[in-house]
Order: structure tokens, then sequence, then C-alpha cells
């Protein structure tokens, strides 16, 4: 029969080794949980940490799109800018253009009219034109055998050759249009000045700053008498450019010269000068050079 103090000491071990085995088993596995627990948080917080990291480089990413889209706007911006700048660089050349070929225009226009003889010579040369008469002039004296001509325009040619069926009738045609021109001169200028403003003039080599007083005084008659200003600030803006082919200066310096000896032999001794400041006046502008030089 089992003894009692067996059975006894049975349950006491059994107790004994519940509290300590036992026990020892549970906080074994519940240090297991707080460790797993643990573990748990520690890659819950690696997760929340990376989740922090890609959030970072995330908005990161869109800090860089937000800055390359910011630097894109501006280049396009800039891009405008320049588009609209040399847009109105264009239209600026346009209408720069634009006014130069009007000044073209009506430079060519002022050129072409200035070519036309004033009404005043084309009356006194007819029937025929003052370019026929010129030529025709010069080719009724025996020592003139060429003529070097010049044309404002193509046509200017066939008016030209006008003339070579007319060398033979000169004698017919000129002495009544140079009746005609003279007294028109003396009519404007007065006969005293017109048969003697010529005489006694001092030679170009002597006369101070080599002024050209016979050729200023010629284009002073011609622009008076006839009309032919245009003409005659041509010629007068020529002095000083001509070389050899035109020679001497052009009177815009008479009050830095002394021409009382140089005209003493002249009976306009004394008219001469102020005609000659009267001739700068209404003749002088920009310097003109030679065809060859242009």
């Amino acid at each position: 029969m089992p003894c009692p103090y067996e059975k006894s000491m049975c349950i006491k071990v059994f107790v004994k080794w519940y509290e300590l085995g036992g026990c020892t088993s549970e906080q074994e596995l519940s240090s297991q949980k707080s460790d797993r627990f643990t573990s748990e948080h520690q890659l819950s917080s690696k997760k929340s940490d990376r989740f922090t990291s890609e959030h970072q480089l995330s908005s990161k990413k869109s800090d860089r799109f937000t800055s390359e889209h910011q630097l894109s706007s501006q280049k396009s911006d800039r891009s405008t800018s320049e588009h609209q700048l040399s847009s109105q660089k264009c239209d600026r050349f346009t209408s720069e253009h634009q006014l130069s070929s009007k000044k073209s225009d009506r430079s060519t226009s002022e050129h072409q009219l200035s070519s036309q003889p004033p009404s005043k010579l084309v009356n006194l040369c007819a029937p025929l034109s003052p370019m026929v008469f010129n030529d025709l002039f010069c080719l009724s004296h025996p020592e003139v055998h060429t003529l070097s001509l010049g044309v404002a325009k193509p046509q200017d040619f066939d008016e030209h050759l006008k003339t070579l069926e007319l060398v033979d009738r000169a004698s017919e045609i000129l002495p009544l249009i140079l009746v005609r021109l003279e007294s028109e001169a003396i009519a404007t200028l007065g006969e005293d000045w017109v048969k003697t403003w010529q005489t006694n003039l001092p030679a170009l080599e002597k006369t101070p700053g080599e002024v050209n007083i016979r050729v200023i005084l010629w284009l002073w008659n011609l622009a008076i008498a006839y009309d032919l200003v245009d003409y005659a600030k041509m010629r007068y803006n020529l002095l000083g450019n001509g070389s050899h082919w035109f020679p001497g200066n052009k009177g815009d310096r008479l009050d830095q010269l002394d021409l009382r000896q140089c005209l003493v032999h002249s009976p306009h001794a004394d008219k001469i000068p102020h005609i000659m400041e009267q001739a700068d006046k209404l003749l002088a502008s920009a310097e003109v050079k030679r065809l060859s030089q242009s």
C-alpha cells in the first residue's frame, strides 16, 4: 500500500518543481515575448526611420524638381525676353531700313529734280535744249573736236546725239540764242559787269590762299542770271577737291585773306570781295568730289 509520506513528498516536489521550473519557463517565455516585442519595435522603428529617410529623399527630389522647374521657367522667361528683344531689334532694323529707303528715294527724287535745267534757261535756249545748245556751242569752235559727256540718266545720251545733225547749221542757229542769253545777263547783272568782270583778274598762283576768283565769279553769274543754282553749287563745292582738273579753293576764308593787292588792277576791285562773300553764302554746302574719286 502506498506510503502516505511518499505521496506527500511527491506533492511537495511537484509544487517545488512547479514553483521553480514552471515559473522559470514562464519567465523565459515572457522574456522571449519581451525580446520579440523589442525586436519588432526596433524593426518598426527602422521601418519608420526608413520611411522618414525615404520621405526626406522624396522631399529633396521634390525640392530639386521644383528648383529645376523654376530654373527652366527662368530660362523660358529669359528666352522669351531675348526673343522679344530680338523682335524689337528686328522691328527697329526694319524701320531704319524703311527710313533709309525713303531717304534714298527722296535723294533720288531730289537728284532727278536738280538734274533738270531751270525753266528760265530752257526758254532762253529754245528751240534747242540747254544740253544740245551747250554741245553745239562747243563744237562750233574749230579747236574743239571731242566732247566728254556726263549724263544724269541713260536717256540723256539720246539728247546729246541730237547735236550731230545740227553741227553744219551751228552758225545759223547759235547767234539768236547767244543774243538772248547775253541780254538776260545784262538785264540781271548790269552791262558794265557782264562785259568787264573778267578784266585784270589775278592768276590763281598769285591769289592769296589760291582762291579761284575767276571761277567763283563765273558761277555767281550763272546762278543769278540763269537760275543755275544747283549746277553752281556742285561746281563751287568741288573747289579744293578737283585737283588740277578744277583747281583752286572756295571763298570761305575771305575774312582771313587780303585780296586788295591782287585785285588792284580790276575795275571791280571794291565790288568783287563783296560778291564773293555772297557767292559763298548762296553756294556753300557739303564738299563734292569728282566722280572718279566718289
